[in-house]
């Protein structure tokens, strides 16, 4: 029932909110304070490692320690694991020929209702390409455009952060030590500025995409890990 070790994060934590790998953008819009990140992770203060999900907003009270997704599944009958925790086996980015990881493009990106592209650099490279959510039109028939022909981002919500990463580097499977599931995680989150439950609530979107390859059928259980303010493991 004991909190785990800081020793068993091997990032260093003063790189953790500028380094694109284990990037992370605080969502803070309404009576709850947490951070996501690009890694599989979220709910953890990535600077003093502690616990990141203050409730209510300034209390210094936390709900939750750290949480992580988990996937597991299995690829011609052999079992293949990626989990998130205090350590993960996600890197950031999608799969794609000549990604790298460590470019700012996978940062972790951050919206909210009233920005534009003078006032917040995630607004005007909002990444559309890549599978963030843009705005609709009325008939939610086709995309909406700005003045200038370019898709527009999609604040859900007040605020909206958004993130991908996968779990095909070989070399980050370190817990389990099973070969890569080839998934990419599209992450976004959003929560409204209200009061009431919804001002109590944030809202996860997970888009899967199996890039393992055609023939790579996949058998997938996904599962929402988190740790309590007392170290204890839960399923969420």
């Amino acid at each position: 029932g004991q909190k785990p070790e800081r020793s068993k994060v091997t990032h260093n934590a003063s790189l953790r909110k500028t380094a694109i790998r284990r990037n992370f953008a605080p969502i803070d819009v309404n009576a709850i304070s947490t951070f996501i990140g690009n890694d599989g992770t979220f709910n953890r203060d990535p600077v003093t490692l502690n616990s990141g999900f203050e409730w209510p907003k300034g209390s210094r009270k936390y709900a939750n320690y750290a949480s992580g997704i988990w996937l597991g599944g299995k690829v011609a009958g052999t079992l293949r694991v990626a989990d998130a925790d205090y350590n993960t086996e996600y890197d950031a980015g999608p799969i794609a020929a000549g990604t790298d990881p460590t470019a700012s493009a996978w940062r972790v990106y951050k919206i909210r209702r009233g920005d534009d592209a003078v006032i917040n650099p995630d607004y005007a490279t909002w990444p559309v390409s890549d599978g963030a959510p843009v705005l609709r039109n009325y008939s939610n028939t086709a995309d909406s455009l700005d003045a200038n022909g370019k898709k527009i981002p999609g604040i859900i919500g007040d605020m909206t952060v958004w993130a991908v990463f996968n779990d095909n580097n070989p070399s980050l499977h370190s817990s389990k030590g099973t070969a890569p599931l080839g998934i990419e995680v599209q992450l976004t989150a959003f929560a409204f500025n209200f009061s009431g439950p919804l001002g109590n609530t944030i809202f996860y979107k997970w888009k899967l995409i199996n890039k393992g390859g055609k023939h790579n059928r996949l058998d997938v259980f996904f599962n929402l890990v988190g740790c309590g303010p007392r170290g204890r493991i839960r399923r969420l």
